[in-house]
């Protein structure tokens, strides 16, 4: 009887490591998220990392993170009641990093702070969106302006695809060459 309770024990405990511990996915799944979602970005050779859901405030998100050699890319689709909103607020959020700020040391030289153009995002409209060409940090942050903080190129873009979603991409590498061609790739469908 021992036995048998120390087994089932140990089962329940095997099948809840296996729900609740992120499994590596395969090399294919990047291109079944992509189908399923009806979006195309050259994608081919990334190999997935992990995928999230999560719901909050009648915000729905998908989010997956691939990788391909230094190169890495973050896709999120996002449904919500209010689209425009929602993509309104993220570019103001992008927009506000940038901004100049009053310095908070008193007796300092200058009382305003301010990111220099070389840091600032390039912008690109395009017909289903927005594309900024930025630094990044070593965590995948923006808002970088000084070199000795550039960790990586990074091109974000935020795609409003009408009844499939927003769709924001994020491509973060070491060299900026291969960015901006793959991010204006991206279609809704």
């Amino acid at each position: 009887m021992k036995n048998f309770i120390l087994v089932f024990v140990l089962a329940v405990a095997v099948i809840l490591l296996l729900l609740f511990v992120p499994q590596r996915a395969k090399q294919g799944d990047v291109a079944g998220y992509l189908k399923k979602w009806n979006v195309s970005i050259p994608a081919v050779d990334f190999e997935l990392v992990t995928f999230a859901e999560s719901k909050t405030g009648g915000v729905a998100k998908e989010t997956l993170e691939a990788k391909e050699g230094d190169t890495i890319l973050k896709m999120t689709r996002v449904k919500t009641a209010a689209p425009q909103k929602y993509i309104e607020d993220k570019k103001f959020l992008l927009k506000s990093l940038f901004s100049p700020t009053d310095s908070p040391y008193p007796e300092v030289i200058t009382n305003v702070i301010e990111c220099p153009e070389e840091f600032k995002p390039k912008v690109k409209e395009l017909e289903q969106g927005t594309i900024y060409t930025l630094f990044a940090g070593d965590r995948f942050t923006y808002g970088i302006c000084s070199k000795d903080l550039v960790a990586y190129y990074s091109s974000y873009g935020i795609f409003d695809c009408k009844e499939k979603g927003i769709f924001e991409v994020q491509l973060f590498a070491k060299t900026k060459q291969e960015l901006e061609p793959a991010i204006e790739s991206f279609v809704c469908g």
